[in-house]
């Protein structure tokens, strides 16, 4: 049996504890349906909206596991 997730519910974001300005830190995303299911299929794009406009980064993708990773500033 497959199971296919639903759309997109949330997107739980993780990052160092601490960081130092101007230094590159690592920031990781796992996607998720509304039952818990990881989001591997549908738009694997996930827009990061920064206020600050500090991040270098604007989009992750997600992979096949429904997960990204990427570093930046």
């Amino acid at each position: 049996m497959v199971v296919h997730n639903a759309d997109l519910d949330r997107v739980d974001l993780s990052a160092p504890a601490e960081v130092v300005a101007g230094e590159t830190f690592t920031l990781s995303a796992a996607g998720f349906d509304a039952y818990d299911n990881p989001y591997i299929v549908g738009d694997p794009d996930v827009d990061i909206d920064a206020s600050s406009g500090t991040l270098s980064i604007s989009t992750l993708t997600l992979d096949a596991a429904g997960v990204a990773s990427d570093s930046g500033a």
